[in-house]
Formats: structure tokens, C-alpha cells, sequence
């Protein structure tokens, strides 16, 4: 398959030429890093840039499908429904809950600093490959899929070289903050670059990975929307290198990809960097929101995965040292009473 490159601000990226299904071609470039991977130290973290790489990126080829699941003996209980990653908080636009008291003076002269730019890299990054999904419950397999470094993007454009700038489309994924990514795969661009627009689709943190709130600790709330407001900051800057217009970018998104777009249309952070909003089956009031309830079922996360504490900031440096697959596992303990009684 006939390959393409790109220079952007930060390096150049190596994508493919793909035929589509009416018969014409576009150009894909797929699993673009729009940021640091937030392992480590970064877990619970506001998104950083990510590092130069060396080299060519390839952005030509999707991630394998799932594997099918093993077989089991005897009888498989059909009849109960299996736990998936609940959301664990989306508390950023809530209305103001009284602050907790705190000691000695606080300093209210500076405002949060916003993403810093990404690190350009040498050479030519491969951009041929889907980015892996967020770590989450896999619905169909009844296991865990995904990686904790996940913050990618996919760019597709209708023609190549660039001759002049199109409308760009932002796909937000539903999946209750728990499911889904922004996988080409899913969300195929076709229909939309037949009608000569530039599609991006995303990838940001879910469940406890993305959401959780441990206020009182070091933990940034609401990451999975912080993601995508970097996201957008990386398009407002590139997608020009691709025939994309950055003065006319829609954000769009079903379920909770919806409720991200009313909730990106609330956020002074996200001010600017798009210009019409579709929120489809899904707004700010979509999901039942309450910071306090949130803040326990972090703490009831850490009592299923060993962790009795009530500081939180012992428990967000407990849960960084916990294996990502594990807490993905354990997010359905965090719904329910039970694992405090």
C-alpha cells in the first residue's frame, strides 16, 4: 500500500494511501501521539506532551482485532451480567460543593498552567498503526483489553498533497467513560471524507484510569476530559498539515462522547479550539454526577485492591504502584456498598 508523509511541528509521520468504499482513495495517518503516555508518575495526571521520537513513525497500519476468547468446560452461568469499569467520578463541572478547610495561606495569584507544546522529534515517526485503546473491560470477551499509554489520534484526510483547507470533524467515542476508543475499525471515515471533510478520531482515558477523584492528593480530576482538550489543542495546531482548517473544526460524539461535548462546551480550557459542537444521545446531565460519592468509591477501589486508608494522597501513591490491569479488574468492587461492609 502506497505510502504518504507529513511534517508537522513536532516531526515527520509516515502514513498510507487507502481506497475507499466508493471507489476513490483517502489518506490515513493513524496512532499519532498527542501526548505523554500517563504511566508511571503520569497516572492520574493532566496529559503532557510526549517526547521526540527518532526515526519514522509509522502510521500506516490498524492495531490486530481482539482474539476470540478460549473455550471453557462444563456449564458457563449465562445469567447474571459481568461487571464492567463504572465511572468513577466526573466531578470538574459539578456545582461548587464547600471547600475542605486547609492550613496556613493558600496562593490564589497564578491560574493553572495550560498543556505545555509537544517535543518535536528527528527523523520520520511511522504513523501506520492504530494506537492502543484505553485499558478497560473488554464487552464481547469478557476480559481486559487495551494499554495504559493510550493517548493517541487518528487523522484522515480526503486528498493528498494538501491544495486547500477543509472542514475538520472531531469523533469523542461514547462508552459510558468505561468502553470503546476511537478506532478506525469502529469508526470508519468514508462517509465522512465523501463529503470533503478532514476526520480525526480519538482515544483518552476511561474508567478510574481517566476519572478518578481523590481530592486532597496530587491526583488531577477529570483526566479523560483533560485528554481531550489536549486533543483538540494538538489539532488546533496540525491538522492545518493535513487540509484541515483550524478555524472551522466541529467536535462531535454519541453517549458519553455527547456529554464530553457539552461538557467541552463548558470548559474555559476548551474555549477556542473548536467552533460547532454535535452532541449526539448524550449531554452534561446524562450521567448522575456527585463528587462526594465519587471520592468514596476511590477509597472503596483501594479497599478491594488491599489498600485501607483514609488519606488520599496515601492512596493515589498506593494505587500508582498497582499493576493498570488490576485496577481495571477491581473498578466493579468501587460501585457498590459491599466491599465496605
Amino acid at each position: 500500500m502506497e505510502s504518504v508523509k507529513v511534517r508537522i511541528s513536532e516531526g515527520e509521520l509516515q502514513g498510507k494511501k487507502v481506497p475507499s468504499k466508493a471507489g476513490g482513495v483517502f489518506y490515513s495517518f493513524l496512532g499519532i501521539p498527542y501526548a505523554k503516555p500517563p504511566v508511571g508518575i503520569l497516572r492520574f495526571k493532566s496529559p503532557e506532551p510526549p517526547e521526540p521520537w527518532a526515526g519514522v513513525r509509522d502510521a500506516s497500519k490498524e492495531e490486530a482485532p481482539p482474539e476470540p476468547p478460549e473455550p471453557w468446560t462444563g456449564v458457563r452461568d449465562a445469567s447474571k451480567e459481568e461487571v464492567v469499569a463504572p465511572h468513577i467520578v466526573l466531578s470538574l463541572f459539578q456545582p461548587p460543593e464547600p471547600p475542605e478547610p486547609w492550613a496556613g495561606v493558600r496562593d490564589a495569584s497564578k491560574e493553572e498552567a495550560p498543556p505545555e507544546p509537544l517535543e518535536p522529534w528527528t527523523g520520520v515517526r511511522d504513523a501506520s498503526k492504530e494506537g492502543a485503546n484505553s485499558l478497560q473491560i473488554d464487552m464481547i470477551h469478557k476480559s481486559y483489553s487495551g494499554d495504559e499509554d493510550c493517548l493517541f489520534l487518528n487523522v484522515h484526510t480526503p486528498q493528498w498533497p494538501v491544495s486547500c483547507l477543509r472542514p475538520v470533524m472531531v469523533w469523542i467515542h461514547g462508552g459510558a467513560f468505561e468502553l470503546s476508543s476511537g478506532d478506525s475499525s469502529l469508526y470508519g471515515p468514508d462517509h465522512f471524507l465523501a463529503q470533503d471533510v478532514v476526520f480525526v478520531s480519538i482515544n483518552y482515558r476511561l474508567g478510574a484510569l481517566g476519572f478518578l477523584n481523590l481530592d486532597g492528593s496530587d491526583v488531577s480530576t477529570n483526566n479523560g476530559l483533560r485528554d481531550q482538550v489536549m486533543a483538540l489543542t494538538w489539532v488546533n495546531k496540525n491538522i492545518s498539515k493535513f487540509g484541515g482548517d483550524p478555524d472551522n473544526v466541529t467536535i462531535f460524539g454519541e453517549s458519553a462522547g455527547g456529554a464530553s461535548v457539552h461538557y467541552l462546551l463548558l470548559a474555559p480550557s476548551a474555549k477556542g479550539l473548536f467552533h460547532k459542537a454535535i452532541a449526539q444521545s448524550g449531554t452534561a446531565l446524562l450521567f448522575h454526577l456527585n463528587s462526594s460519592v465519587s471520592k468514596q468509591k476511590a477509597f472503596r477501589l483501594g479497599q478491594a485492591l488491599g489498600c485501607e486508608t483514609k488519606d488520599p494522597q496515601h492512596l493515589a501513591d498506593f494505587l500508582r504502584t498497582v499493576p493498570a490491569e488490576k485496577i481495571v479488574l477491581a473498578q466493579g468492587s468501587a460501585q457498590s456498598d459491599e466491599v465496605l461492609n
